[in-house]
C-alpha cells in the first residue's frame, strides 16, 4: 500500500552552493543553487525510500521535527 507523507527540507547556502537537509530521513544533498540541491535531495529520498525496510521507514517518518529560531549574541572581532 502506498501513501503520501510530507517531510521537511531545510536549505542552507554555503561557499560553493546550497545544501538541502531532510531531518526525518537523515539525508543531505548539495547543489549549485537551491533548486539543484532540492532536486538532489528528492533523488536521495527516492533511493532511501526504495532501499529502507518498511518497518524502519515507519520509525523514521514517525519522528516529529520542529524548527525553531534562536537569537544569539555574536561578538565580531575588530578589523
Amino acid at each position: 500500500m502506498k501513501s503520501t507523507r510530507q517531510v521537511t527540507a531545510v536549505l542552507r547556502s554555503g561557499d560553493t552552493g546550497f545544501e538541502a537537509l531532510c531531518p526525518e530521513l537523515d539525508l543531505t544533498a548539495v547543489g549549485e543553487d537551491a533548486e539543484a540541491a532540492l532536486r538532489a535531495l528528492g533523488e536521495a529520498m527516492e533511493r532511501c525510500l526504495q532501499e529502507t525496510e518498511p518497518a524502519d521507514l515507519r520509525v523514521l517518518l514517525a519522528r516529529e521535527v520542529r524548527l525553531a529560531h534562536l537569537e544569539v549574541e555574536v561578538e565580531w572581532p575588530d578589523d
